[in-house]
């Protein structure tokens, strides 16, 4: 049996109000699988993250779904919690859903303790620090037992302490749950601890490359050393871009302009 995909892309082209986004964009996110997106500003990742889930139709080229029934959570850089709700209650909020049914029997409790959010589940958001706001965020998306989760961007408002916790944090569960990710960032480290598969959209809205991290990095201080990250700031810059073994390119060419950590 052959490998089961959240979600396949092909030939794909997207974009707003006639301007084109995405170019020609080829993509399957194999269940199990953690996968980063990077890129510049502007590049494409967050209609990406659209075109995945449904929000934003392709103009050409196809989508499918090996499951049409998989469940998806999306947590974006904002928290976006209901200011009149609790912690507990902004968390509990997509178990009102018909369509998330089957997560009803979660306990939110084991959500809250897992993180670490217990001293903070009766207060509301105005009382919240940033990096329990996105906490929050992320327990609302886990309480509805996703199939895969989509992170736009999910840390980059973050303090740099906050951030490197709750990116520990996020690989830690995503596994143990046997969930998929795909998280957009713009940042090579975090996308060196967080995936097992990455790939670079070009400033033309191709995607330009496509690594498989096989040895995932366990802190940012081994990020730094990884041996894939100079051959991703490489293909950032196409003057110095060169291709090794294990490194798939796709078209298009990359530009400088992101920060590289």
């Amino acid at each position: 049996m052959g490998t089961r995909h959240v979600a396949r892309l092909s030939g794909v082209h997207a974009g707003y109000r006639g301007r084109t986004v995405l170019n020609n964009v080829d993509l399957d996110v194999p269940y199990g699988r953690q996968l980063a997106v990077l890129g510049a500003s502007g590049a494409g990742k967050s209609t990406l993250v659209r075109v995945l889930t449904g929000e934003l139709a392709p103009t050409s080229g196809t989508i499918s779904y090996d499951d049409d029934g998989a469940r998806t959570a999306v947590v974006n850089q904002q928290a976006w919690l209901f200011p009149w709700l609790s912690v507990r209650e902004n968390i509990a909020l997509g178990l009102r859903f018909t369509r998330n049914t089957v997560a009803r029997g979660v306990n939110i409790d084991d959500i809250v303790a897992l993180l670490g959010l217990e001293s903070v589940v009766d207060a509301y958001p105005d009382e919240l620090s940033g990096g329990q706001a996105q906490r929050t965020s992320l327990a609302r998306a886990l309480a509805i037992q996703p199939d895969w989760l989509l992170l736009d961007e999910p840390f980059s408002a973050l303090d740099p302490v906050t951030r490197t916790e709750l990116q520990t944090w996020l690989r830690t569960t995503v596994m143990t749950a046997g969930l998929t990710s795909v998280i957009v960032t713009h940042d090579i480290d975090e996308a060196l601890l967080l995936a097992d598969d990455i790939v670079l959209v070009d400033t033309s809205g191709h995607l330009a490359h496509r690594w498989r991290n096989d040895s995932p990095a366990t802190s940012a201080s081994t990020a730094q050393l990884h041996p894939l990250r100079s051959r991703i700031r490489a293909a950032y810059a196409p003057t110095d871009a060169t291709l090794e073994p294990g490194d798939e390119e796709f078209s298009g060419t990359a530009l400088a302009g992101v920060r590289h950590g």
